[in-house]
């Protein structure tokens, strides 16, 4: 039974929040989130999809750490949430996948949990049995309702779930470099051997971050730490003393936070 493209529109929409607000939790547990993704019911030439789905993807460096291949969190919308291991072809990325078998829209703290285990043993995780929670393609007002609660209102700013998770990616990448260099005690200076033309890269990738943050996210911490490098190259042990400047600024905009129930991000926006 062909959907129309008003309710295909909306289970796409629905089920982008979901998967967000489980990257959401999964961020804000330190996890490195690449991106999200959902789809609804479509039809193409050589190509239909009649139910809906979504999902996580990672950094290559967690991948490499989960066995090196294609991995990420699926989340079917007949059979729940499942962590693969893509080791074939695309089409079959879901052989062999664990199933967390925990409903269908299991909380978001739900799926964190089942990936920290994840993350432990992948092979023993969740269950290689697929469960079945409802027929494809058919009950589609009843998974609306069950995904609603995750759709933020039309009036909030994280309405749109693309913003919504860009900003939720930036907020805990900001919330981690403050962590970093707002932490309290021993913080020595250590030895680390770099070449110069690695110095000069990471200075690069200091202004990419800087280019590309959002007002919440680390842009304008990459910005002091970047002069601060430059200020150090040549100074010896004594110019970490002199330069200073991304340390001073995160203590400053984490004590900052602290005092505001609702924390600013990076520069003046609230989050």
């Amino acid at each position: 039974m062909a959907t129309d493209a008003r309710t295909a529109k909306e289970l796409a929409f629905h089920a982008r929040h979901y998967v967000t607000a489980v990257a959401e939790q999964l961020l804000a547990e330190s996890i490195p989130v690449r991106s999200v993704h959902a789809c609804g019911p479509y039809a193409e030439p050589g190509q239909t999809f009649v139910d809906v789905e979504g999902g996580i993807t990672f950094t290559d460096r967690l991948d490499d750490q989960l066995g090196g291949n294609d991995c990420g969190l699926h989340w079917s919308g007949t059979s729940g949430w499942c962590f693969y291991n893509n080791h074939g072809a695309y089409s079959d990325f879901l052989a062999g996948a664990r199933w967390l078998g925990d409903g269908l829209v299991p909380e978001p703290r739900r799926v964190a949990a089942f990936f920290s285990l994840v993350r432990l043993a992948p092979s023993e995780a969740g269950n290689p049995e697929r469960p079945y929670y409802r027929q494809e393609g058919r009950d589609f007002p009843e998974l609306l309702k069950r995904l609603a609660p995750h759709v933020p209102p039309v009036e909030s700013p994280s309405h749109l779930p693309g913003p919504r998770f860009t900003q939720a990616q930036a907020v805990a990448y900001q919330r981690r470099v403050l962590a970093s260099l707002a932490a309290q005690g021993p913080d020595p200076v250590i030895d680390l051997p770099v070449r110069a033309s690695e110095l000069e890269a990471l200075a690069h990738l200091l202004e990419y971050v800087e280019a590309v943050s959002s007002p919440f996210g680390p842009g304008t911490v990459a910005a002091h730490f970047a002069q601060d490098l430059r200020g150090r190259r040549g100074g010896g042990y004594e110019s970490v003393y002199r330069h200073h400047a991304a340390v001073d600024y995160a203590v400053e905009l984490r004590e900052r936070l602290e005092r505001n129930s609702r924390p600013p991000g990076d520069g003046e926006s609230s989050l």
